[in-house]
């Protein structure tokens, strides 16, 4: 008797824990799918529009060519300033301090 009680406790611990593993993913899986954005109605055979053309990229042939206005300049803290000539890196020289002599 000691055994079928403890085979049968044991059959209802996995069974319940089974259970419970598949209503927790129908819960997540019905509010997932509740958040989904709907999908617009599909038109019928008859009310279809015609299909789109689609415009064909560029052929490599004609090479790049940049859509911007190709202005020479740029802008930091809110103005804009031209290129004048190439940048270089220039550093501000630190004024040099006295070296102190150990006391």
């Amino acid at each position: 008797m000691m055994m079928g009680g403890m085979s049968l406790m044991f059959f209802w611990m996995f069974f319940g824990t089974l259970l419970f593993i598949v209503l927790i993913v129908a819960v997540i899986w019905l509010l997932a799918r509740a958040s989904r954005p709907q999908r617009p109605p599909t038109t019928s055979s008859w009310q279809q529009t015609p299909p789109r053309q689609q415009q064909n990229p560029p052929s490599y042939e004609q090479g790049y060519s940049s859509s911007g206005t190709g202005s020479e300049t740029y802008e930091e803290g809110g103005h804009v300033y031209p290129y004048s000539e190439q940048p270089s890196a220039t550093y501000p020289q630190l004024p040099q301090q006295e070296q102190r002599a150990p006391s």
